[in-house]
C-alpha cells in the first residue's frame, strides 16, 4: 500500500513540474573510494552555515594558493604558476621558507602568542589569525609522512594550517603523503591539496573563466581573444596540424575542400575544449556543494556539446581522407562508423591513407568511443543525454523507518549503452558498469575521451602529411610570431591532468 502511495505521490509531482529528475541512491559505497573517483577538490568549504559562491561564481573572488614549504620552486609547473601575477584574479600565499619568492607573493608571517598558540599574519591582506600550536606526534607525521624530516613536515603543518585558517582553495604540495590524505575522511579532505601540475590546470580554468586568456610572460604579459586562444591550444596539442593544413593549401584549389574538412577538426576541437571548460567549472563547484537537478543541468548541456564536437572530429578525418584519396563515393555511404566496419566498398580502395584509415578506424573498439556513438544517437534520435543525480550514504532509523542519509552527491551521465565486456574497470570516471548502461562521472568521462581522440587526431594528421610527402618542418602557432606561449604551452599539458 505504501508503494501505491508513493506512485501517485510520485505521478502528481511529475504532473505538477512537467519533466522527471532522476536520483540513484547508492547505500554501503566506501566514501574514501568515492572521493578519489571524483578526484581532487577546492578547499574553501564553509566551516558552519551556508556554502559561500565558489571563485567560478563570483568573478570578484580571488583563488587563493598556498605553496607549501616542500615544494621545489624550480619544478616547470611551479614556476609557471609563480609567474601569474594576477592578484586580483589569483593570490599566491608564500610560507616563510619561500620568503625569497616573487614581490607579487602573499608572504606569511609566524609569531609565537602562547605555548598552545602561534600567530599568522599577512601584511598585504591586513591579515591576522591565532591558531593552535600542531601536534608533531600525532597529525603532522599523519598528514606528512613518517618518512618526512620532522622539521619540514612541522613547517608544511603549519603552512595548512594557515591555508585553512584563510579559507585557500588551493595547497599545493609534492608530499605523496598528504596528497593521498586528500581523499580520506577528516579535515584533509576540504582543503583543495593539490600537485602543481594540478594547480596549475585550476589557475588556467579561474583565468579562462575570466576571459583571461594568458599566452606568456617573457619581456610583456601577452593575451588573446577567446578564439585564438583555443585555436591556439588545438595546434599545440596537434602540431601535425599546421604543417598538413599548409601543405594542403600550397597545393593549390583541388584541395579546398579537404582543407575545408581539416579546418572542421581545428574548430570542433576547439569547440570540445570550451565544452570541457564548462564541465571541469561544474565538477568542481560539486565537490563543493554537492549535486543538484541544476548542476546536471549543466553538466547536460555542456556533454551534448563535447559529444557533438568529439564525433564530429571522428566524421571529419573519415571524409579528409576520402577526399585525399581521390574517391567519390555516395555520401550515405561515408561515415567514421563504415570505416570503422569496413562495410562499403570505398573503405576498400584508400590507396596510400590505407594504414592511415585503420588507425583511425581502430578507435572504434575502443568501448569510450562506442559509448560517444552510442549517447551521439540519443541526441540524433531527439532525445537529450540522460542524466542523474546520485547520492552516496548510508540508511538511518528516522520514527522507526528507514531513511537514507546522504554524505556525498555527484552528477552523472547514464550512457544508454554499456558493450559486452564492460567499459575498463581501471578508469576512474565510471560510477556503475552494468548493463544495460553505464553510468560515469561526465568532466572524467570527457577527459579520457578527449586527450584519447586528440592523440589519435594528431597521429592521423602525422600520417597523412608524411604519406604525401609534406615538409616535415613543424609549423608553430601564428600567434607565435608576436607573442612568448610559454604559459599557454605548459597550460596544455595541464589541461587533462587530475
Amino acid at each position: 500500500m505504501k508503494m501505491e502511495n508513493n506512485q501517485v505521490e510520485n505521478r502528481e509531482s511529475r504532473a505538477r513540474i512537467g519533466r522527471t529528475f532522476t536520483y540513484l541512491m547508492h547505500i554501503g559505497w566506501d566514501l574514501d573510494e568515492i572521493r578519489k573517483l571524483h578526484g581532487p577538490s577546492l578547499g574553501g568549504r564553509a566551516k558552519i552555515g551556508k556554502q559561500p559562491p565558489n571563485v567560478f561564481e563570483d568573478n570578484r573572488k580571488p583563488l587563493q594558493v598556498t605553496l607549501s614549504p616542500d615544494i621545489n620552486m624550480t619544478d616547470r609547473y611551479v614556476k609557471a604558476l609563480a609567474s601569474v601575477d594576477r592578484a586580483r584574479t589569483i593570490k599566491l600565499y608564500a610560507p616563510p621558507e619561500h620568503k625569497n619568492g616573487a614581490d607579487h607573493f602573499f608572504d606569511m608571517q609566524y609569531s609565537h602568542i602562547r605555548d598552545i598558540y602561534w600567530g599568522l599574519s599577512i601584511p598585504k591582506d591586513n591579515r591576522e589569525v591565532a591558531m593552535p600550536v600542531p601536534n608533531p606526534e600525532r597529525l603532522v607525521p599523519y598528514v606528512f609522512g613518517e618518512a618526512t624530516d620532522p622539521a619540514l613536515a612541522l613547517a608544511c603543518y603549519k603552512a595548512l594550517q594557515a591555508h585553512d585558517a584563510i579559507n585557500g582553495e588551493l595547497f599545493v604540495t609534492q608530499n605523496e603523503t598528504a596528497l593521498a590524505c586528500r581523499f580520506k575522511g577528516g579535515f584533509t579532505k576540504d582543503l583543495g591539496i593539490v600537485t602543481p601540475k594540478e594547480a596549475m590546470k585550476v589557475v588556467n580554468l579561474v583565468l579562462r573563466s575570466r576571459k583571461e586568456f594568458l599566452l606568456g610572460f617573457s619581456r610583456a604579459t601577452y593575451y588573446a581573444n577567446k578564439g585564438a586562444y583555443f585555436d591556439t591550444m588545438v595546434q599545440l596539442l596537434m602540431p601535425s596540424y599546421l604543417r598538413l593544413y599548409r601543405g594542403l593549401v600550397e597545393r593549390g584549389p583541388l584541395v579546398d575542400e579537404a582543407c575545408l574538412y581539416l579546418e572542421g577538426t581545428l574548430v570542433n576541437l576547439s569547440q570540445l575544449l570550451m565544452a570541457h571548460d564548462d564541465l571541469a567549472i561544474a565538477h568542481y563547484g560539486e565537490g563543493l556543494k554537492g549535486a543538484n537537478n541544476d548542476t546536471v543541468r549543466d553538466q547536460q548541456y555542456a556533454s551534448t556539446n563535447a559529444i557533438l564536437a568529439l564525433t564530429a572530429v571522428c566524421e571529419g578525418l573519415t571524409w579528409l581522407i576520402v577526399r585525399l584519396s581521390d574517391q567519390t563515393p555516395r555520401k550515405m555511404s561515408v561515415s567514421f562508423r563504415n570505416l570503422a566496419r569496413e562495410e562499403t566498398s570505398w573503405t576498400k580502395n584508400l590507396g596510400k591513407l590505407e594504414s592511415i584509415a585503420k588507425t583511425l578506424a581502430r578507435i572504434y573498439e575502443d568501448p569510450v568511443v562506442q559509448a560517444l556513438y552510442a549517447l551521439r544517437d540519443t541526441i540524433q534520435h531527439h532525445m537529450p543525454v540522460r542524466t542523474a543525480v546520485m547520492g552516496f550514504g548510508s540508511t538511518v532509523d528516522f520514527r522507526g523507518h528507514p531513511r537514507f542519509s546522504k554524505d556525498f552527491e555527484i552528477g552523472a551521465i547514464l550512457t544508454g549503452f554499456c558493450p559486452p565486456g564492460g567499459l575498463p574497470a581501471s578508469e576512474l570516471w565510471i560510477i556503475a558498469d552494468q548493463q544495460p548502461e553505464a553510468a560515469v562521472l561526465p568532466y572524467k568521462f570527457f577527459t579520457a575521451a578527449s586527450s584519447s581522440l586528440i592523440a589519435v587526431t594528431e597521429e592521423v594528421l602525422a600520417g597523412i602529411s608524411q604519406a604525401l610527402g609534406f615538409d616535415e618542418q613543424l609549423q608553430k602557432p601564428y600567434l607565435a610570431e608576436d607573442s612568448d606561449l610559454s604559459f599557454i604551452s605548459v597550460a596544455k599539458e595541464c589541461l587533462f591532468c587530475g
